[in-house]
Formats: C-alpha cells, sequence, structure tokens
C-alpha cells in the first residue's frame, strides 16, 4: 500500500482568499460533490472508521506519523456490509463473541455506539481543486449540526503537500487537526 500524506485544519469561517487564489490558478482541476459520512473515532486514537452512506463505502483512515506537520495516513478500505470483526480490528476494540455482518450504516452506528466509542454524523460540501497530483479539499461540513469549515492538503509526494501547503497559507488558516480530533471536539 502507498503511503497518503495530508495537511488538515478546521475553521469557523469559510476561507473564501484561499476559494478565490484556487479559482483563479492556471491547471487546476475543480470538482464539486456532497457527502454524508458516519464518523466512529476512540477517545485514545486518532485512527477512526468512516462510511459514507450514498455508497457504503467504509475506510479505516488515520495518520500513522507526523514530520513538518504532515501526516501520514492509513486508508484501508472495505464496502458495506462490514464484519463486526472488521470494524472491531480497525479501532483496535475487543472482538466480539459473536461476529456477523452489518448491512446499514443505523446498524453499525448502533453497535460501535454499544462498544462505547464516539460516532458522529457528518454532511460535507466538498470542492477539490486538483494540479499536479496533489489536491487541495475545501469543505462546509456540519458535524452532528454543528458547522465547521476545513480545508486539506493531500498526495502522494509527502515534499510536494508540504510545498502547496507553504504557498497557499494554508498552515496559516484555523487549528490543524485531523478527523478523529475534528469528531471528538465538535460532536455531541
Amino acid at each position: 500500500m502507498q503511503a497518503e500524506f495530508e495537511y488538515r485544519a478546521f475553521m469557523d469561517s469559510e476561507p473564501s482568499e484561499l476559494v478565490k487564489a484556487l479559482g483563479k490558478e492556471k491547471g487546476v482541476d475543480k470538482e464539486t460533490k456532497d457527502a454524508t459520512d458516519l464518523y466512529a473515532v476512540r477517545q485514545d486514537s486518532d485512527v477512526l472508521v468512516k462510511i459514507r452512506h450514498q455508497t457504503g463505502k467504509a475506510k479505516k483512515r488515520g495518520p500513522v506519523g507526523t514530520q513538518d506537520s504532515i501526516d501520514e495516513l492509513v486508508d484501508e478500505r472495505a464496502f458495506m456490509p462490514v464484519t463486526m470483526n472488521w470494524l472491531c480490528e480497525s479501532l483496535e476494540q475487543s472482538m466480539p463473541s459473536q461476529c456477523k455482518s452489518l448491512c446499514s450504516v443505523d446498524e453499525v452506528a448502533r453497535f460501535l455506539e454499544g462498544l462505547g466509542l464516539k460516532t458522529a454524523d457528518v454532511s460535507k460540501k466538498i470542492t477539490h481543486y486538483t494540479k499536479d497530483g496533489v489536491e487541495v479539499e475545501v469543505a462546509e461540513v456540519e458535524i452532528d449540526g454543528q458547522k465547521k469549515y476545513t480545508v486539506s492538503v493531500q498526495g502522494m509526494d509527502r515534499d510536494a503537500v508540504k510545498k502547496r501547503v507553504e504557498k497557499l497559507g494554508i498552515d496559516k488558516l484555523g487549528t490543524k487537526m485531523n478527523w478523529a480530533q475534528a469528531v471528538r471536539a465538535y460532536a455531541k
């Protein structure tokens, strides 16, 4: 599996100057989409499980190392239905005595909440700006009804991600935090 690198920050207001700057750049591919995801996190780990309501895609995602404020991410994927074992292994929880497949996002949420994990539904209006293999994501998000904005820079090359963060001044926006930290901070 190839490493993926990310810098992510959350803020209370729209990063409108950044959006203007990205709109003026040449050679940028732009894609916009809406999504709703269930996030599940432990209190003591930044690795999370995310399941997209619309597609049933499941991910184990989170930082496994940080260098120069750029996170190296683990990114493992599955599809619904998912097994209790996959969820427990992904979140480093004790395995249930009985393993079964969970067929809906609601079933997954109930199971994970029963294990004492924090869950949150997150709605997103996402715009990706991709240039030279590096993606800048600007999103308006609602975490359990609380509106925030997030900006991330993602790619397979740590140095390219870092250069893009610095060039656009993204390291000066908001508070640097990954998704697990944001869910713990903003979810009810």
